[in-house]
């Protein structure tokens, strides 16, 4: 399992747009205001930035990626990793009162 943020870049620049709209990464690229959302390679990252350094930021949201091996589905990972992180949370806010 992986996360990483994805990417906010300012829409309006013609050649930053066109960037944009071939990306075809994890999560398709959507318009929100005066900002793309995306999921960028780091050489469209690259692009952007020579073009326009201030353009680009990591955004608020997060992909988050479940291999399986094919022993478990991905969902039934996440699901098991979460309950297992919310029993030791538990167990460690009983250890500390």
């Amino acid at each position: 399992m992986y996360y990483r943020y994805l990417s906010e870049v300012k829409s309006g620049n013609v050649k930053i747009d066109a960037i944009v709209q071939m990306v075809r990464g994890e999560f398709p690229p959507e318009k929100n205001g005066t900002k793309w959302i995306c999921d960028l390679t780091e050489a469209q990252a690259d692009e952007i930035r020579v073009i326009d350094s201030g353009s680009i930021a990591d955004g608020k949201e997060i992909l988050v990626v479940v291999e399986s091996f094919g022993m478990m589905d991905a969902d039934r990972i996440f699901t098991n990793a979460i309950e297992v992180l919310d029993d030791n949370l538990a167990k460690f806010e009983e250890a500390i009162k």
